[in-house]
């Protein structure tokens, strides 16, 4: 599901959405959620570990209220970290077939390269499940670039490549300060949390959103 970022935090009536059509998006935001405890059976309660990214898009389209006025739209969504040919996240890439993803090899895949490709992405406005006066914008289809989505926006957003295994410190702390304060959360409920936590425990580190 597609959720403008912080927008839980807005007044509903100043949130906005991109309109349910086809745009030109740019990939600017490959971020490692970590590893959680899912359920795989909701009849037992069985869960198991999965490893999470979100990847996010901005859009050829620009919002018009308040301090985000200009701004492009933006979606993403949260996949499993995983190329196996049944994950939503190969199906996916296989869809999109962004340069240098090949389906017969992905073990060698280096998903940073996304960063700055260019994609064209299909939006639909669902209602959220426990508020019919909350509608969401999802990303329903990521195919190749097609010019009929528009021109392809220039870069807006920095790009963001997070990982919590990221061993150059320095790094980790710069990339963790990008993050959204939702995504900051996320990682905090991960298994890499504890080790995370002890580099950036005790450091005044605030998100710049």
């Amino acid at each position: 599901m597609a959720l403008m970022p912080g927008a839980d935090q807005k007044p509903k009536e100043d949130r906005e959405i991109p309109k349910e059509d086809m745009y030109s998006a740019r990939c600017y935001s490959i971020i490692d959620l970590g590893t959680h405890d899912r359920v795989v059976d909701k009849k037992t309660g069985e869960t198991k570990p999965r490893r999470e990214i979100y990847i996010a898009w901005e859009l050829n389209s620009f919002m018009q209220l308040g301090e985000n006025k200009g701004k492009p739209f933006m979606t993403g969504k949260k996949y499993t970290y995983s190329l196996f040919d049944q994950a939503r996240l190969f199906k996916d890439l296989s869809a999109w077939k962004p340069e240098g993803f090949d389906p017969k090899n992905v073990k060698t895949f280096d998903l940073a390269v996304l960063l700055n490709q260019y994609a064209t992405i299909s939006i639909a406005h669902e209602p959220s499940p426990s508020d019919v006066n909350i509608v969401y914008a999802n990303m329903t289809a990521l195919t190749p670039y097609n010019p009929k989505a528009g021109d392809k926006l220039d870069p807006v957003n920095e790009n963001i490549y997070f990982e919590t295994t990221e061993k150059d410190i320095d790094k980790l702390i710069r990339d963790w300060q990008k993050l959204y304060k939702w995504q900051q959360k996320i990682v905090k409920e991960s298994a890499e949390w504890d080790v995370l936590q002890m580099v950036l425990d005790g450091k005044d580190i605030k998100p710049n959103f």
